[in-house]
């Protein structure tokens, strides 16, 4: 699936035309797009850099630099960043590649949707993408087109109507609990503000400087929605100020076609009541010590919440993906009171503890980091991955039923402990495993097969089974009698069967330690021992 940051050749040509050119391509266009990347495994740099060759020869990288900063609606400072940026870009690529490089500012640009920064900017040019390479792939289109532009709105709170037309608007507006200020708050629900048909942004920001703990921007009276239509990006900048959030009827009615949610505070905490949101949401949150709250919808819902200090607490009926980032020791709770639809999770913390749940059917993948944080990862019946870091205060996993792959972190030093759903089939492999630190397995039973109970064709001492294949020793502990752990190393890997004692191969769970190959034991003690709980 093509994105603005892993585009396919048409969504590159539509950014590259905007940014030079400020035009949407037309289908003819897009024609020849395709063809070239066709032609070339899917690659249009020497397109890219043969059109830029041809129209800007004659232009200095400086100039060059100018139009794009203003094709992609910079202004101000961050016109002036991005132009010194690209001129030092520009300057340093390689002779008859500026096309090509080009374009990767442009993906570049297009990835910083969450930064405090160029969050907003980015936002908004990613909008302008999207609608320009709609424009070039709807084969009515067959001239080119003025880039999509809107204007840009301050509300005034004072019952204004805001229409907007073809392009994309921009709508400001102010709002603080208490409606700090001679002016009060003008996003106060007494304006009507319609989009219109482009992909259309409401700013709303403090009335009066905020300092830490001294306001509030609470948008809990539903109300405040009621005259709010086609809008498709928020983005709430309450610098050291809170956040609070509640949905009700009239957000839902706001924003029944879905919305992209953005929310900085650098100090203040963000809690956002979205259970009653039935649209689909996009949350893109950030704070620094203050903690972050997060209940999203029946809606499909996506997460990316990154927070110096304050705890991530993240939850959802209908949560799909979530991208923690913690760079100090806020604790993580993703999924634990809701993760039924939760299937990729993406966790960074420094020092804080990671707690994340999925119940999903589905398969799962979490890759988790942690450097000094205590982690706990449990997820359902389907075939999971997950990823860990090399912690330093042990892990807690349960991967549930399914064929499980499970990485430990290399070299970690605190006990990672890992607990299959015995005894009902699970198939799972984990690497980095670890005999010396005594990472354990929980396996639903701790009793120690003999050779007897393998049907006599293997030796079998403290649990570890040797003679004959691999092969055949899955096909006796699987098939055994008796319900207990045993073990058996094929010289690369050890494979550790619990069976349930049925005789049915497919009641067996086996556990697959990659790299394991000196274990002396199951269940017992010692630096090479499999120990089993």
């Amino acid at each position: 699936m093509s994105t603005l940051i892993s585009p396919t050749p048409d969504v590159i040509a539509a950014s590259y035309a905007g940014a030079l050119y400020g035009l949407e391509l037309s289908n003819t266009d897009i024609v020849v797009v395709n063809s070239t990347a066709a032609a070339n495994g899917g690659n249009i740099n020497s397109l890219l850099n043969s059109v830029f060759n041809a129209d800007f020869s004659s232009y200095t990288n400086a100039q060059v630099a100018a139009i794009v900063a203003h094709n992609v609606g910079l202004a101000g400072t961050l016109a002036t960043a991005a132009t010194v940026y690209i001129t030092d870009t520009l300057n340093a690529a390689v002779p008859g590649t500026q096309g090509q490089t080009i374009a990767t500012i442009l993906r570049l640009f297009a990835g910083l949707t969450s930064d405090p920064t160029w969050g907003a900017a980015a936002l908004a040019w990613n909008s302008q993408v999207t609608t320009a390479d709609n424009y070039a792939n709807n084969a009515a289109n067959m001239t080119r087109a003025p880039l999509s532009v809107g204007f840009t709105s301050t509300l005034t709170g004072t019952g204004a109507i805001f229409n907007g037309g073809i392009g994309n608007h921009t709508f400001n507006g102010t709002a603080s609990d208490g409606g700090g200020g001679a002016s009060g708050n003008t996003f106060n629900g007494s304006y009507f503000i319609t989009g219109g048909a482009g992909v259309n942004t409401l700013n709303i920001s403090p009335n009066f400087a905020i300092g830490a703990g001294d306001a509030v921007t609470s948008l809990q009276t539903d109300s405040i929605w009621a005259h709010v239509s086609h809008i498709q990006n928020v983005v709430i900048a309450t610098n050291a100020g809170a956040q609070n959030i509640t949905t009700g009827a009239d957000f839902n009615t706001a924003f029944a076609q879905g919305i992209n949610l953005m929310e900085i505070s650098s100090g203040g905490a963000i809690t956002d009541d979205m259970s009653s949101f039935s649209g689909a949401a996009t949350l893109v949150t950030s704070s620094g010590a203050g903690a972050q709250t997060i209940t999203t919808g029946s809606g499909l819902a996506t997460v990316n919440a990154t927070s110096t200090a304050g705890a991530l607490t993240i939850n959802g009926a209908n949560l799909t993906a979530v991208i923690a980032t913690t760079t100090g020791a806020g604790a993580q709770t993703i999924g634990t009171t809701n993760g039924a639809a939760l299937v990729t999770v993406t966790a960074t913390d420094v020092s804080g503890s990671q707690t994340i749940t999925s119940t999903s059917p589905l398969a799962v993948s979490v890759n988790a980091t942690s450097v000094s944080g205590q982690q706990s990862i449990t997820t359902g019946l389907g075939n999971d991955i997950i990823t860990l870091s090399n912690d330093t205060a042990g892990a807690t996993i349960n991967a549930g039923a399914g064929t499980n792959t499970i990485v430990l972190g290399v070299g970690h030093s605190a006990v990672d402990a890992i607990t299959v759903t015995g005894l009902v089939g699970a198939r799972d492999n984990i690497t980095y495993f670890s005999l010396s630190v005594s990472d354990t397995l929980a396996l639903g039973t701790t009793v120690v097969l003999t050779s007897a109970q393998l049907g006599g064709g293997f030796t079998v001492t403290n649990g570890i089974a040797t003679g004959g294949t691999n092969v055949a020793f899955m096909a006796a502990a699987e098939s055994s009698t008796t319900a207990g752990v045993v073990a058996h190393n094929d010289g690369n890997n050890t494979y550790v069967v619990a069976s349930d004692g049925s005789g049915n191969s497919a009641h067996a769970s086996i556990i697959e330690l990659v790299g394991v190959n000196t274990a002396t034991a199951v269940g017992g003690g010692g630096a090479t021992a499999i120990h089993i709980l």
